[in-house]
């Protein structure tokens, strides 16, 4: 009797691309978590009408087997056409029956419906548009979501992070003087968020432990199929997912976790205090490490208000801030009340406030760009 060859289960890593990496990114408004909060209202098309309930689940003839995947991997931002479209070269190179792509916090009921419409309707957002113009010119995969929670879930996730967001904005208490109430509440909306991300990545976890047996049962026709590729596209914030896959029986894994030290450098505030959490990196959740994140989350808005990219204003933000003690953070504080008090206007009191300390309060993107130039920090190609 002929043995069925299975894949090797090992890991590969993909080249990295001579251009600079881009990470994902969620956000960079002033007001604490406005990245995550498009990312939960823009991750799909907006549905015209309520979607059709979750069919009852048949069992699958046969038993559902993990090693028949090959399960590749890309971390990258989604915020530009150009995030969209670098999928490209995969889907040349591996041809995938199934693409997941990231569809946060959604109930399986939700996540169907997209699936179900990804290619028939016109998504404006630039991200998600170019990214549904490169797989419908690339055989049009199948698209699949690996956020699958119930209802009741998906609808307490989003409740709670819009209960985050209705907060008073920290950086708004640090202009007052009220130094110490802008690190509590930002800190607890620091928590906030790493519990909610938590939640979504043990939720990929679930589902791709049983992959296999999900797609069939989504999609009866590959029960046919011998061998699956399977192309997951997330964001920089999820990588630790690799690290389970490597261990859920795929035939082969296919990618490679983001540098630590790199990846901390270029993401959004609320991604640097969850990543440290979830792939257990040196953790620093100082109080002084809360205020330097505080006003790293508060310039890198400024600075992609004026129009830079955001990995330019990451740079930007995290490189001017970096040596800033609480001591310091509590000294701005004081002095920018100080000055709005005197009848300054708000933008003029912080500029003026953090000027003492050498820390740029952009008006423009040249002010970013000149900054970064100093610093020898190669700038983002436009």
């Amino acid at each position: 009797m002929t043995k069925r060859k299975k894949f090797r289960n090992v890991v590969k890593e993909e080249p990295q691309s001579p251009s600079r990496r881009k990470f994902l990114l969620l956000g960079g408004a002033v007001a604490a978590g406005a990245g995550l909060a498009a990312l939960l209202r823009r991750s799909g098309i907006k549905p015209s009408a309520e979607p059709a309930s979750v069919p009852e689940r048949t069992a699958a003839v046969f038993k559902p087997d993990n090693s028949r995947i090959r399960l590749v991997f890309q971390f990258e931002n989604h915020g530009t056409r150009e995030h969209g479209v670098s999928i490209e070269p995969l889907l040349k190179k591996y041809r995938p029956q199934v693409v997941c792509r990231e569809l946060a916090a959604k109930s399986e009921t939700n996540a169907r419906h997209f699936e179900d419409i990804f290619y028939s309707r016109k998504i404006d957002d630039p991200y998600y548009g170019a990214f549904q113009d490169v797989l419908r010119r690339n055989g049009k995969p199948r698209v699949f979501s690996l956020e699958r929670f119930s209802d009741r879930e998906s609808k307490e996730i989003n409740e709670k992070f819009k209960v985050l967001l209705q907060q008073p904005t920290s950086f708004r208490l640090f202009m007052v003087g009220k130094s110490s109430e802008a690190i509590s509440e930002f800190r607890q909306y620091l928590e906030g968020v790493a519990e909610l991300q938590h939640r979504r990545n043990s939720e990929v976890n679930r589902v791709m432990s049983k992959l296999h047996a999900e797609l069939v049962s989504r999609f009866p026709e590959l029960s046919k199929e011998k061998k699956l590729t399977v192309l997951v596209r997330y964001g920089t914030a999820h990588a630790h997912i690799l690290n389970h896959a490597l261990g859920a029986g795929f035939g082969e894994v296919v990618g490679k976790m983001p540098e630590p030290a790199l990846a901390v450098r270029k993401l959004h505030p609320h991604d640097v205090f969850s990543i440290r959490r979830e792939w257990n990196l040196p953790r620093d959740e100082s109080d002084g490490e809360i205020a330097r994140l505080l006003l790293t989350n508060a310039l890198t808005g400024i600075a992609l208000h004026h129009g830079v990219e955001f990995e330019d204003a990451i740079w930007f933000s995290a490189e001017s801030v970096k040596h800033i003690t609480l001591g310091q953070f509590k000294q701005l504080s004081a002095l920018t009340s100080q000055h709005i008090a005197s009848g300054k206007k708000e933008m003029q009191a912080i500029r003026a406030a953090l000027a003492t300390h050498n820390i740029i309060y952009p008006l423009s993107k040249e002010e970013v760009h000149e900054f970064l130039r100093q610093k020898r920090i190669p700038l983002t190609p436009e």
